[in-house]
């Protein structure tokens, strides 16, 4: 019993904390890169750790279809939370606002891979050693 204990503590601490360690530098390293800074919400690496459960319990599960609705969903949520940004009549230069939409949206996409990969390898771990 204790050793299952450990091994889903294992899967799970991978899968959030390390998960989380290395979204936040990635996040970091590429912002920096392409030259913006963005004041990020305090809950938002509370929710890539929530998200990274889920998808570590789901993968465990096999519930593959809901993890790709699921990241599906926020996908699109964020595309769209972009976009009202694109048309806002406040602002001047089209082109220049399309291109720093188009930038944050692969920041996004990028570190939304990175933590949908520690879902999968917080759930390969506890599925294999179990």
């Amino acid at each position: 019993m204790a050793l299952i204990v450990l091994i889903w503590a294992l899967g799970f601490s991978v899968s959030i904390f390390i998960g989380s360690s290395v979204v936040k530098r990635l996040n970091y390293k590429l912002r920096r890169y392409v030259g913006f800074e963005e004041n990020v919400n305090k809950l938002t690496p509370t929710m890539g750790c929530i998200e990274r459960a889920i998808y570590t319990l789901l993968f465990y599960l096999g519930g593959y279809s809901f993890m790709s609705l699921l990241f599906g969903l926020m996908a699109g949520q964020k595309i769209l939370s972009l976009q009202k940004i694109e048309k806002d009549p406040l602002v001047g230069d089209r082109l220049a606002v399309y291109k720093e939409i188009m930038v944050r949206t692969n920041v996004y996409f990028i570190s939304s891979f990175v933590s949908l990969f520690f879902g999968i390898l917080g759930g390969l771990i506890i599925k294999y050693l179990k």
